[in-house]
């Protein structure tokens, strides 16, 4: 989890508690954007929130990581850091690069099936709603400030 803390206390009766963010993606790192732009997005929405980013499950800095790949070589011949949605750029180079993108995806699911099944079932909207609610708990608040990209 990374932080860009409130200008004020939380004792403070103006503190608003945290917002959490969310990359997007699925798949973005949590952590990272609070890095590069806490500051920015503490300026927006004013110095009474603190900034959280946090890693999903399956993300980045969490673990266990989601990656349904032996090696660094396999991910590389797979279609680089990205895998499968890496790919989706072909959509517009050919007129079979929807059925390509499509081919992709689905072999990409069986193999994160086939690889990661005991770790999959607990990657999900439902798992990462707890969690972020979790995080707002442990600040002492009981409702989820949340500001979404993607």
């Amino acid at each position: 989890m990374s932080r860009y803390p409130s200008a004020l206390p939380p004792d403070s009766p103006d503190y608003r508690g945290p917002i959490l963010l969310n990359p997007g993606g699925p798949g973005g790192p949590g952590v990272d954007l609070v890095r590069s732009a806490g500051q920015l997005i503490s300026q927006i929405v004013g110095p009474q929130f603190d900034i959280l980013g946090f890693d999903p499950r399956g993300v980045a800095r969490s673990t266990p990581r989601a990656s349904y790949f032996g090696s660094a070589a396999e991910r590389a011949v797979w279609g680089g850091q990205n895998g499968v949605l890496g790919s989706l750029n072909v959509l517009n180079t050919s007129s079979d690069g929807l059925a390509r993108a499509w081919a992709r995806a689905k072999i990409g699911g069986q193999l994160a099936d086939e690889r990661q099944a005991d770790v999959l079932p607990y990657i999900n909207t439902a798992q990462t709603a707890a969690d972020m609610l979790s995080i707002v708990k442990a600040h002492g608040k009981e409702k989820l400030l949340y500001w979404g990209f993607s």
